[in-house]
């Protein structure tokens, strides 16, 4: 691997582990729904262009992706895959695409209630593909940061 991409990807997952060890699941819960909600209203106005389109079709995939590895605490296998296989169609119309983002963030928090009300410890861990074992908290903390990163494209 890259040494660059190498010492990225340990700042990144030491990052979102390090804010997590001073949040609760509430905090998480609340950061996730302020963060959704934000999102939502800046791009509601947003024309639907390639790169918008581009842009949301990956944060959908990325968090759905997310969603399903940390399903694994919840019982489900791990399946070692990428998140392209999680973003909507390229086809989806992007008022589609708005609501199916409000729908993943929702879908999201749900997961996280029933990660909290089974009692998974926040530090219990899932690998990324790319940052290694994270803790239930670093990857609710990698959601919120990539959406808000990427998110940051849509003009």
């Amino acid at each position: 691997m890259n040494p660059f991409l190498k010492l990225l990807f340990k700042f990144l997952k030491n990052h979102f582990e390090s804010a997590a060890t001073k949040q609760t699941y509430e905090d998480m819960l609340a950061n996730l729904q302020t963060k959704g909600n934000a999102l939502t209203e800046a791009i509601a106005n947003k024309s639907d262009n390639a790169k918008n389109h581009a842009t949301l079709l990956h944060i959908i995939g990325i968090e759905r992706w997310g969603q399903r590895r940390l399903n694994v605490l919840l019982g489900q296998p791990l399946l070692v895959d990428e998140y392209d296989g999680y973003c909507p169609p390229q086809s989806t119309t992007w008022a589609d695409l708005k609501q199916m983002f409000v729908t993943t963030r929702a879908e999201t928090i749900s997961l996280v209630r029933a990660l909290q009300n089974r009692g998974v410890a926040k530090t219990t861990t899932v690998t990324h593909n790319s940052l290694g074992d994270l803790s239930v908290g670093g990857w609710l903390n990698y959601f919120v940061g990539h959406s808000v990163r990427e998110s940051g494209q849509i003009r």
